[in-house]
């Protein structure tokens, strides 16, 4: 049954050990979809609320950061989910609708509010009036001619690495995040005495031991590479690992994951630690072991997996996590209907997505799921592919346009032949780009540069021209450009995420031409001018 206006339901937010309540203020029908909108509700309650105190609840408020008596007010699915419970019903306490869109709200914002609250007072008095300021006094200028203002919230590696003294940044008083990919003297130090800065990301960092335990980060993105040993506070909300993990890496935090989500983007899961993690998304991966990942996490509360696309291994493994409320995959292939769990081996499971997945597996899934939706799962099934399909788009990067909405199966088919001709394209050109022998030799084919070379035989071909390679590939970039033009003059389709997508099948291009030409030439192959090509695309690009 679907909630009323006034229906109040409660959860029970784990992090903070105390549930919180939520009152249905609006319900609407849009796009054949009947949508709630839901306010959170204050104080928060030890024990599951009674009807008898709803009388006490008020909209909760929140404070923190830029947010100034701000309400969680959202649009969301009018289909309750698994875990929320209906205490009561009492007048809507708002009547204004409201312009966001998000799930069912978990209460998460009252942690975030209670740390802002650790924060000494006259700090955060400070930061508010800065806030309201928007002080646009420039405090720096960096030779690179980047002017730093007073009122800046970030800084990145071109603002940073040029000034001998990170305290030159102590007069930037809404400062909330840090990202730089090259090593910095100091920096970890510096955001430990930064109580505002809950974002950093560090990359190229050369470091064996990364220790983040007293700060204030909630959103932690670190290059692994060469790291032994990484130790992060419990408030951490997202761990995201780049580069490449070594065994010997340890990850230690004293609540061992428990409320932590990990993003790791084809980092293998060879570390130790975190072994009560919470969620794990797994991105651009290719083989994918589910009974590894049971084994290694079997408190996961959510799992999302997006290949690459992936082949799934063990699927029957997950049946093991009982605990589990969400699961997603995309891209995931490899496995078969009667492996994948059925509904009762999840009995929290809240939402599944599966997008993008065996046609057997759709089918089986939508069928054996059906009475779960009727008790509150969000269950989703969408595009699912036969074998014919696979055969012809794993090596596709707009293979998910195929069954999108907005996109005709001709227009996905028609993406696909142009990344597949100017891929073909590019890499020949790769192999016959003037400036050696062997790129000549190499003209036949893979074969050629691939045979052995008598022992007593030495070549050492020079490197081609960064500048022949790029001027070479800029009439393959016009041709794949114009193609998406007339692709959108004809519908009018592509927009931001089709336009991302666009760039990064031809930045693919581009590492497959780098890959080539080194192996033809050696690793001191001058790489593509990427901002050669790049102006090439915007020359001609339209959309």
């Amino acid at each position: 049954m679907l909630p009323v206006p006034g229906d109040v339901f409660a959860v029970f937010n784990d992090r903070m050990q105390a549930y919180v309540a939520m009152q249905v203020t609006h319900v609407r029908s849009e796009n054949k979809s009947t949508q709630a909108a839901v306010l959170v509700l204050s104080p928060t309650f030890d024990a599951l609320p009674r009807a008898a105190q709803l009388a006490d609840m008020q909209p909760a408020r929140f404070d923190f950061y830029f947010w100034n008596d701000r309400l969680q007010h959202v649009w969301a699915s009018a289909d309750v989910p698994r875990g929320y419970t209906h205490v009561g019903h009492t007048r809507p306490l708002i009547e204004d609708e409201t312009n966001a869109y998000a799930q069912w709200p978990d209460g998460d914002l009252f942690d975030n509010q209670r740390r802002w609250n650790t924060i000494p007072q006259a700090d955060r008095d400070h930061f508010k009036q800065a806030a309201a300021d928007d002080d646009e006094t420039v405090v720096l200028e960096t030779p690179h001619g980047m002017k730093i203002r007073r009122s800046a919230t970030r800084l990145f590696t071109e603002d940073v690495k040029v000034i001998p003294n990170l305290a030159t940044f102590d007069d930037l008083p809404t400062l909330t995040s840090v990202h730089v990919v090259e090593p910095i003297d100091g920096l970890i130090d510096f955001i430990r005495r930064r109580p505002f800065i809950h974002e950093a990301g560090i990359r190229n960092h050369g470091l064996h031991t990364i220790d983040v335990r007293d700060t204030y980060l909630t959103r932690f993105i670190i290059d692994v590479t060469g790291v032994r040993d990484l130790y992060v506070n419990d408030a951490m909300e997202m761990l995201s690992l780049v580069g490449t993990a070594d065994p010997a890496l340890t990850i230690h935090q004293a609540a061992n994951g428990r409320w932590l989500s990990l993003n790791a983007n084809d980092v293998p899961l060879v570390w130790s630690g975190l072994d009560a993690l919470s969620s794990l998304l797994l991105g651009q991966v290719r083989d994918v072991d589910a009974a590894a990942i049971a084994q290694r996490f079997p408190a996961l509360h959510e799992l999302r997996i997006w290949g690459a696309p992936a082949v799934l291994q063990q699927v029957h493994a997950l049946s093991t996590l009982g605990k589990l409320r969400t699961l997603t995959l995309s891209d995931v292939f490899g496995y078969e209907a009667v492996a994948f769990p059925p509904p009762d081996a999840w009995p929290h499971l809240g939402q599944l997505w599966l997008t993008s997945l065996p046609a057997d597996v759709a089918a089986a899934v939508k069928k054996a799921y059906k009475p779960a939706v009727r008790g509150g799962l969000d269950l989703a099934v969408r595009q699912p592919r036969k074998p014919e399909w696979l055969a012809e788009n794993l090596d596709n990067p707009f293979r998910d346009w195929d069954g999108m909405d907005q996109i005709t199966p001709a227009q996905a088919k028609k993406a696909a032949d142009l990344y597949r001709k100017a891929r073909a394209a590019a890499i020949k050109i790769a192999a016959e780009t003037p400036g050696s022998q062997a790129s000549v030799n190499a003209a036949d084919g893979d074969a050629a540069w691939a045979a052995p070379v008598a022992a007593d035989l030495t070549i050492q071909p020079a490197a081609p021209l960064e500048a022949d390679v790029t001027a070479a590939l800029a009439p393959v970039v016009t041709t794949y450009t114009q193609g998406f033009n007339a692709l959108d003059r004809r519908a009018g389709f592509i927009e931001t995420v089709e336009r991302e997508a666009i760039f990064e099948a031809l930045m693919g291009i581009i590492d497959a031409v780098d890959e080539k030409r080194v192996a033809l030439f050696g690793p001191d192959t001058i790489p593509v001018n990427r901002d050669a090509i790049l102006a090439a695309m915007d020359e001609v690009r339209d959309f």
